[in-house]
């Protein structure tokens, strides 16, 4: 027994090895997804870049470009600010930025939104097929699913949608011009005005 704190020598390994155990999860969770780096995941909804410049922002522009949902990329350099990534069967590099701003939630948070290790497809192929043609053109349509207008689109910008329960959600065209996307109190589009 420990004379100083009276607890047995295996129990007080336990505790240590318990509190370094904890320690390093807080750490872990702190750290930007560095595991990610080198990886191939999937696009998990359709993206809109900015072609000419190959840069997307984490505040979800809707800019004419468009990457598709599920398509498979290789993230070659990830810090906390920006994120490189690749098309795995083009080899086109494309930033993406993190506008503190817009992104509230953290740049880690953010790209899990967008990037992960499955396509989600299968839930695609189950949607309604209004929701289908939605995310085939990439954009909001009357009769739409909230679930169907995020794959379609990605997520409206945190700072102006707070919580996705809202029956309007704005989306940034670009720096100048916004679109609201209305929904009925089923989660169903109603209406798209900008």
């Amino acid at each position: 027994m420990n004379k100083l704190t009276g607890i047995g020598f295996s129990a007080g390994k336990t505790i240590l090895f318990a509190t370094v155990i904890g320690l390093l999860a807080m750490t872990a969770e702190a750290m930007e997804p560095k595991e990610m780096e080198g990886q191939e995941v999937y696009l998990l909804t359709n993206l809109h870049p900015d072609e000419e410049n190959q840069r997307l922002y984490s505040t979800n522009y809707q800019l004419p470009g468009r990457l598709k949902v599920c398509t498979k990329v290789r993230i070659t350099k990830l810090s906390k600010k920006k994120m490189k990534f690749e098309l795995v069967d083009s080899s086109r590099e494309y930033d993406y930025l993190l506008h503190k701003k817009s992104t509230p939630e953290g740049f880690s948070e953010n790209i899990k939104k967008y990037f992960g290790p499955e396509c989600p497809q299968a839930e695609i192929d189950g949607m309604s097929d209004i929701d289908k043609e939605g995310i085939k053109k990439a954009r909001a349509l009357k009769g739409m699913t909230k679930r169907g207008v995020i794959i379609a689109m990605g997520y409206p910008p945190a700072h102006v949608t707070h919580d996705l329960d809202y029956e309007e959600w704005m989306y940034w065209m670009n720096k100048w011009s916004r679109d609201a996307v209305e929904f009925d109190d089923n989660g169903i589009v109603e209406n798209i005005r900008n």
